[in-house]
């Protein structure tokens, strides 16, 4: 392949690497081709989404009745077996088509992923489960009809698994980290709040000796926690201080990044709030899709489930970095808010619950005017995805990385010293 070769937007290589359909020869030389191509990486991120509303319109489609054996006013016999009507919904390439036409034209217009039940009134699922009902049942086949949704519905459950397995990019988060939601799929994230320090640890050590860290031994959230940021001053009476940030993603053109972090507040060691569990909540009329980077360690379907409830003492802080896509604006919208966080947690001195909730709107900002602390943890994250190697992660130089760590790095010398050893990856 030409490495300045122009991606076309009906190139099915598009669609059949979003699905991971080439073999991997192809696959490696057609990524080379997309570090050039900012619009073809945009395509291959709107796949995925697409992809996950598809499936999840095809969940919410009604259960069609199933008639029995018989023939139509026509004279053609109308099967009472389902899976022979079902059927093609189940091979690839009609999955594979419907797919790449979306693709296409996302270069023209940005495909919004909507509510559920707004997609499951597209055309595109309305005329696939037109082509695939099955005709309403004649009054004589009533008897028939609690037996036919039984089977009907344990065909849905197996087709939605068939549909999944075509499509990694919305595979469980066990084999996928990283991944995209669509905000049809899941408004609602989860993090853990007590993430370890011991991946940095590894990985600085590795880096000292001239070694490119082994892939297990990195996990960008506890490399993103180890280092110490700054913690916005807290209200009266607050036993934490909440932090939101949002700006330009230096490596994906119209995506955002959010840092969200909290801090327990006291002395340190000594204050104790127990029952703590965070939340972010993304407003799909703001957010198509979102994705929390770096939590590789903490579960299936990473950021979805419920974290578990943590016991914080003074001193103890997280720290996340999600990516946005952001939604079309509609005329007539007048919600501005991109995203809520919810903290929960039992006061340390009566055991009372309380819960603190904080919208955020966003500001638009550009990656060259963030703080120094955002530009550094963009360089963390962007360095650990690119040593696991992550598929969701576009091609970018250690140099290029280390630029950004630079820009934040200020005059900490445990800062500086990390974005020189990741310069020295890649010379």
């Amino acid at each position: 392949m030409n490495p300045m070769e122009n991606i076309l937007p009906d190139d099915p290589r598009l669609t059949a690497y979003a699905l991971n359909e080439m073999e991997p020869a192809e696959r490696a030389a057609f990524e080379s081709l997309l570090q050039h191509d900012a619009a073809a990486r945009a395509v291959v991120a709107e796949i995925g989404a697409a992809a996950g509303a598809l499936d999840l319109a095809l969940a919410h489609e009604p259960l069609p009745a199933v008639a029995a054996p018989g023939r139509r006013a026509d004279g053609r016999e109308v099967s009472a077996n389902p899976a022979r009507r079902r059927a093609p919904l189940l091979r690839f390439p009609q999955l594979y088509y419907v797919t790449a036409g979306l693709a296409a034209a996302s270069f023209a217009v940005v495909f919004v992923v909507r509510q559920s039940t707004e997609l499951a009134e597209s055309p595109v699922v309305r005329h696939v489960a037109a082509e695939n009902r099955v005709p309403a049942p004649p009054p004589s086949a009533a008897a028939d009809r609690a037996s036919a949704t039984e089977r009907e519905a344990g065909e849905r459950k197996m087709m939605a698994r068939a549909v999944r397995a075509e499509m990694p990019m919305v595979a469980d988060g066990a084999s996928a980290p990283d991944r995209f939601f669509a905000t049809a799929e899941s408004t609602t994230s989860t993090f853990p709040l007590r993430v370890g320090r011991e991946s940095y640890a590894q990985v600085r050590d590795q880096l000292r000796r001239g070694l490119r860290p082994a892939r297990e031994t990195v996990h960008v959230a506890e490399m993103i926690n180890a280092f110490n940021y700054t913690w916005p001053a807290p209200g009266v009476g607050e036993d934490f201080a909440l932090l939101l940030e949002e700006t330009a993603a230096p490596w994906a053109p119209g995506h955002r990044l959010v840092r969200v972090g909290l801090k327990a507040l006291g002395d340190a060691g000594a204050q104790r709030a127990s029952g703590a569990q965070v939340r972010v909540d993304f407003n799909p009329v703001r957010v198509r899709a979102w994705r929390l980077i770096g939590f590789e360690r903490d579960g299936a379907e990473v950021g979805v489930q419920g974290a578990a409830r943590e016991t914080l003492r003074g001193g103890d802080s997280v720290t996340a970095l999600y990516e946005v896509i952001a939604a079309d604006a509609t005329a007539g919208e007048v919600d501005p808010t991109m995203l809520t966080l919810t903290l929960t947690y039992r006061d340390p001195g009566s055991g009372a619950e309380r819960r603190r909730a904080q919208r955020f709107e966003g500001t638009g900002a550009a990656f060259a005017g963030a703080s120094e602390d955002m530009k550094f943890v963009a360089a963390v994250a962007a360095f650990g995805l690119a040593l696991r190697e992550s598929r969701q992660q576009p091609a970018l130089s250690f140099s290029t990385i280390a630029d950004w760590a630079l820009a934040g790095a200020a005059t900490d010398p445990m800062r500086v010293e990390f974005a020189t050893l990741m310069r020295a990856v890649g010379e």
